[in-house]
């Protein structure tokens, strides 16, 4: 009878596992299905936009300083905005700053130095898939 028990909470358990991942799966499917979008949204907001460029700036900062940075976007700034986001850029120890502006660019910018790039465009910022989707699932369980 004891072992009886042992095996139908076990299969009872196991359901539940099963479960859990297949609402899981789920989520995540919707998440990454709406998760480009909502990027996109935020880079056409000039605030959020900004919140982006800084944290970007920020992660070069840390790894490229007092190296020559190129920029790359697909916005073509106006004079004011390059001229501000290159003093920005030297703020946050670009030795120098280069522009290229590319069509092809998706939403974000890349900012570059010899053999790095920090990718902060929507493809660059959803390439670790596995952490992003760890993350999620611990924000929406937790």
């Amino acid at each position: 009878m004891e072992f009886a028990l042992r095996q139908a909470n076990a299969r009872a358990e196991s359901e539940a596992r099963r479960l859990e991942q297949r609402q899981s799966r789920e989520l995540l499917g919707e998440m990454w299905e709406r998760i480009a979008a909502a990027l996109e949204r935020r880079w056409a907001l000039p605030t959020q936009r900004r919140a982006w460029i800084n944290a970007a700036m920020g992660h070069a900062a840390a790894l490229l300083f007092g190296r020559a940075w190129l920029i790359e976007c697909a916005v073509n700034w106006s004079d004011d905005e390059r001229t501000e986001l290159t003093k920005r850029a030297r703020e946050c120890g670009a030795r120098e700053v280069e522009w290229s502006i590319k069509a092809s660019t998706p939403a974000g910018l890349k900012i570059r130095a010899t053999g790095v790039c920090i990718d902060a465009t929507i493809p660059g910022l959803l390439a670790q898939r596995e952490a992003i989707e760890a993350d999620f699932l611990a924000e929406y369980y937790g």
